[in-house]
């Protein structure tokens, strides 16, 4: 099956170079460059359409045919705003490369249930309005210290996100000495899905990419919690055993481990079966797709679709709160249910903030 796959690859290469003339009218770049791009896209047309497909090649039910299709439609609707919008033949090719990507990348991803990337926010300002009788923007804000929204989340196009993501943001979540919620000696700064999406039924999928870097780095000493559920049935954990080990937990048992080192972004989908009760972690790093890593593991996968929280809870070590000032960085945050988008440019929100 796997060789039908690449049949269809050399027939459709083959057909676009046939084509070559054609494209060189409509684009308006050298036969060869364009050749080259394309041949590039379709094999990753082609790979892609087989990550999609992999319960059908299990199943032995491959129906390849349909996909190539609405590639190949893809690809010649691309070529037709070409040629009515002369002034795009100007873009370097690589514009071209990556719009018909994002058309594949929509084609091929499950559904975004609530997009928390801040696609719609130049900053963080918009949490200081939020409150429950006026809950405005993607995210519900009220575990944090007291000082100002400055102080604990800041929003960025450029220093806090993955740049393999395809959002324009990231964010970034501080700690610090004044970051005790109602008194508590832990030390809290996170945000919560605000959505009547169904974040908490049947199979979802929890993105996020995460990573520190040597400006306020995180203590080892000190457990730290990360975007996890109230119920704990899934979440990361950091400082553990005093050591720059970041592990994926559920069931409260450590079921992968990495050394989380400074600059290196993480990223995560929890595969979270309601129905089932089980958790699946996906992990890869820098811009390389996610992977299956572990799991499926049973949990009790408990969630009212509001008690999933992005960001950090320190506790304070044996020898009490070092008080320290912690800045962890979030990127391509999301939720999406029915099939898993691999690729670190994320699932298309069809313009979705807030999952309402």
């Amino acid at each position: 099956m796997i060789e039908a796959a690449n049949l269809k690859s050399r027939v459709l290469s083959g057909y676009l170079i046939h084509r070559n003339n054609y494209i060189r009218l409509r684009i308006g770049v050298p036969a060869h460059i364009a050749y080259q791009c394309i041949h590039g896209i379709i094999a990753l047309v082609i790979l892609r359409i087989r990550c999609l497909l992999a319960p059908q090649y299990r199943q032995g039910m491959l129906d390849l045919e349909p996909s190539v299709g609405r590639a190949w439609e893809a690809l010649h609707f691309a070529s037709e705003l070409f040629y009515i919008f002369p002034s795009l033949r100007e873009l370097p090719m690589i514009f071209f490369y990556s719009a018909f990507l994002v058309l594949v990348g929509a084609a091929a991803a499950g559904e975004v249930l609530w997009d928390g990337r801040l696609t719609n926010y130049s900053d963080a300002s918009f949490l200081a309005h939020w409150s429950w009788s006026n809950q405005v923007g993607p995210y519900q804000y009220y575990i944090h210290g007291s000082g100002s929204v400055d102080d604990y989340v800041a929003v960025s196009a450029s220093e806090y996100k993955n740049p393999a993501d395809a959002a324009t943001h990231g964010i970034q979540v501080s700690i610090d000495d004044t970051s005790s919620w109602h008194g508590q000696t832990m030390m809290r700064t996170e945000l919560i899905p605000s959505t009547h999406a169904a974040i908490n039924a049947g199979k979802v999928f929890y993105h996020y990419s995460i990573q520190h870097t040597k400006t306020n780095p995180p203590t080892q000493n000190e457990e730290h919690q990360i975007c996890f559920f109230e119920s704990h049935f899934t979440e990361l954990k950091y400082g553990l055993d005093s050591t720059d080990t970041l592990h994926w937990m559920a069931g409260s048992q450590s079921h992968w481990n990495v050394s989380l080192e400074a600059g290196v972004w993480h990223n995560v989908a929890y595969g979270i079966d309601f129905d089932a009760h089980t958790v699946t972690f996906y992990h890869s790093t820098g811009a390389d797709d996610l992977t299956l890593t572990a799991g499926p593991v049973s949990a009790n996968t408990s969630s009212d679709g509001a008690d999933w929280h992005l960001g950090v809870l320190r506790l304070p070590a044996s020898a009490g709160a070092s008080g320290v000032k912690e800045s962890w960085h979030f990127s391509g945050v999301y939720i999406e249910d029915d099939e898993l988008t691999t690729s670190i440019g994320g699932a298309y929100s069809g313009g979705l903030s807030s999952g309402f």
